[in-house]
């Protein structure tokens, strides 16, 4: 019984996850693009500061959204301080539940597969953080999962 205690927890350290440590916004960016093999346009500071207001204060930033599907996008920012990882990963949650919100309403007047695909992304959307760096990718469910093994 004492073995499982304790085989279980080493199991669980060895899944797969999106975790990665000390990963700069460029880093990341640059791995998620070669993960993701598909064109991405790089979002400008008006973006990020407009999106992402209620983000804690962070050093750098980089948002990539995708050229061929809307919703597909992905970012990293590098916050200042560590204490502030659990606040910028709700400011993440707060915008990707605001932009679904957006596009459930447009499914709800213009039905069709385009805004379901569109809202697929969104439920199939991860959060995560790599020391003070916090990162969130938005996409089809394979393609999100491609990222999270890049930062691996």
């Amino acid at each position: 019984m004492k073995k499982v205690f304790f085989l279980l927890p080493c199991l669980l350290l060895l899944l797969p996850s999106c975790g990665a440590k000390n990963i700069t916004p460029e880093l990341g960016a640059q791995r998620v693009l070669q993960a993701w093999d598909a064109p991405f346009l790089c979002a400008d500071e008006d973006f990020i500061q407009s999106n992402f207001a209620a983000m804690p204060p962070f050093e750098k930033a980089t948002v990539y959204l995708s050229e061929q599907n809307d919703g597909t996008e992905f970012g990293f920012f590098e916050i200042t301080d560590v204490k502030n990882v659990a606040a910028a990963q709700a400011a993440i949650r707060d915008y990707i539940a605001s932009e679904r919100e957006q596009v459930l309403s447009l499914a709800a007047l213009y039905p069709g597969d385009e805004l379901n695909a569109r809202l697929a992304r969104y439920d199939a959307a991860e959060i995560g953080n790599a020391g003070n760096s916090v990162y969130y990718f938005i996409g089809d469910k394979d393609a999100v999962r491609a990222a999270c093994r890049a930062l691996a």
